[in-house]
């Protein structure tokens, strides 16, 4: 796990600082910038998944205070800005001190040797990002020699801390459970990115297998790992594509019907032994539910969580998701705004020369976003300010959605709940691929995308400046 870019850590063994047994106390100082709030994981039921985070707000000056409460050895990371975080192995009892300042990392503790080993291992936020660099292998067997190779020379480095007394049993063995996870999840990718999952050899269900049986996706130590649901992921659809009853139509119709994270708690609770459960199921809606597609489904899965596990304490991280999916759902059912309208026969304009005819004489901000596109999405919280801009230079603004014709409803919804008002549009296949032509990447198209368009109908700034950047936006239209 890559090292705290700008932390210094100092971390003391102190003993009755904490008021519970189990207490964790982690104190420190921020030198230089404050951030508004020091996030990170809390270590609910001994797991580390990145999605339940908890904050602490520093003071003036930059000293903080966290208190968790773990049963055992666990991960906690620490999240001071978007580009600064890292892990730390905390132990029951133990109180800690991590102070940041610019780029500099002096670790000193009876473990501090160990922290400093785990943040110079590979963290991608998935593994997956981190397999790609072997995507050009052609044979599992090359992949499963390299990531052993890999995996050989962090749990040498591991070994030899260990040897030297630098950190302890309990560190030792959670750190190394880690690595065991995160390349069992590296090695289990492999076989969807090579083959057909309806065209699996038996030696690749026989590699893949493997995998499962020298690491248990059950293994409760195994679970402290932040890595762990990735790799139940693999296993499940292990599990499912090797099962004689397998097809992918199935998997179509689940998707059809909206029941795709319903089938996901099903295979789980097939498959792994009851104690993963609640922490599998709990992360399976949260994960869903960050995507913001507002699945009425989610609401009866966290409904079900609720009666099956009363006081679980993932639930606080669930609620507030389930609420606004809810509040979407009542603001889906309304009439749009006045404000909202849609281009006059929308589907037939095959070109965004078209789609700017249709405003001649007028100066436009072009918004090209999708209902699946989180960063879109995050965007629209700017866009009351956005709205305050273009309006004092007299510019309107259409939304261009690049949805297929499944997602239409998801569209017209998603309008109404985030308050879009202006002029839309949903691209047809034509339109779509006349966007991907102009943005002129080799077919692609990454959005959200934002062009400006001035009185004659050209397009004076292809890529013009995200709602979230006003100052550099304002500067923009004002050289139309």
């Amino acid at each position: 796990m890559k090292a705290f870019q700008i932390i210094t850590i100092i971390l003391f063994s102190l003993f009755g600082v904490s008021s519970i047994k189990g207490g964790v106390v982690i104190t420190g100082k921020i030198k230089g910038h404050i951030p508004s709030k020091i996030e990170y994981t809390n270590p609910v039921n001994n797991k580390c998944y990145l999605g339940f985070r908890d904050s602490v707000k520093p003071d003036l000056n930059g000293n903080f205070r966290i208190e968790v409460d773990i049963s055992k050895p666990s991960f906690i990371n620490l999240k001071f800005t978007d580009k600064t975080s890292g892990f730390l192995i905390i132990e029951p009892g133990k109180s800690y001190s991590v102070n940041a300042e610019d780029e500099r990392i002096n670790i000193l503790c009876p473990d501090s040797l160990g922290q400093k080993l785990i943040n110079s291992f590979p963290s991608p936020v998935i593994v997956q990002i981190e397999a790609r660099k072997l995507r050009n292998d052609t044979s599992l067997t090359s992949v499963a020699e390299k990531v052993a190779a890999m995996k050989e020379s962090d749990l040498a480095k591991l070994n030899q801390l260990f040897k030297e007394k630098q950190i302890s049993g309990p560190f030792y063995d959670l750190a190394k459970k880690d690595r065991d996870c995160y390349y069992s999840t590296f090695m289990a990718i492999f076989p969807l990115t090579k083959l057909k999952p309806e065209k699996l050899s038996a030696a690749v269900t026989d590699f893949w297998g493997k995998i499962f049986l020298d690491n248990p996706p059950g293994d409760d130590s195994l679970m402290s790992s932040p890595y762990w649901n990735e790799y139940i992921q693999y296993y499940l659809y292990y599990k499912e594509f090797t099962d004689k009853d397998f097809s992918l139509q199935k998997i179509r119709e689940y998707r059809d019907k909206g029941i795709m994270n319903t089938h996901k708690i099903e295979l789980a609770e097939r498959y792994l032994p009851q104690g993963a459960h609640e922490y599998y199921k709990a992360a399976t809606i949260y994960s869903a539910a960050i995507q913001k597609d507002y699945e009425k489904e989610l609401v009866n899965l966290y409904k079900d969580f609720k009666t099956e596990y009363p006081k679980s304490g993932f639930s606080v991280y669930l609620k507030p998701l389930i609420d606004q999916i809810e509040v979407f759902h009542r603001t889906a059912a309304k009439d749009f705004s006045k404000d909202v309208t849609f281009v006059s026969n929308y589907e037939k304009l095959n070109t965004l020369k078209e789609c700017i005819a249709s405003f001649q004489g007028k100066k436009i901000f072009i918004d090209i976003w999708a209902t699946w596109c989180g960063p879109c999405k995050a965007e629209f919280a700017y866009k009351e300010n956005l709205k305050q801009i273009l309006k004092q230079k007299n510019i309107e603004i259409l939304y261009v959605s690049i949805d297929d014709e499944a997602r239409s409803q998801a569209w017209k919804d998603m309008i109404k709940f985030y308050k879009l008002d202006g002029y839309h549009l949903r691209a047809n296949k034509e339109l779509t691929a006349d966007l991907r032509k102009l943005f002129d990447k080799n077919g692609t198209i990454a959005i959200p995308w934002y062009l400006l368009v001035n009185e004659k109908g050209e397009i004076v700034k292809k890529h013009a400046a995200n709602p979230s950047n006003p100052q550099k936006l304002e500067k923009e239209i004002s050289e139309m």
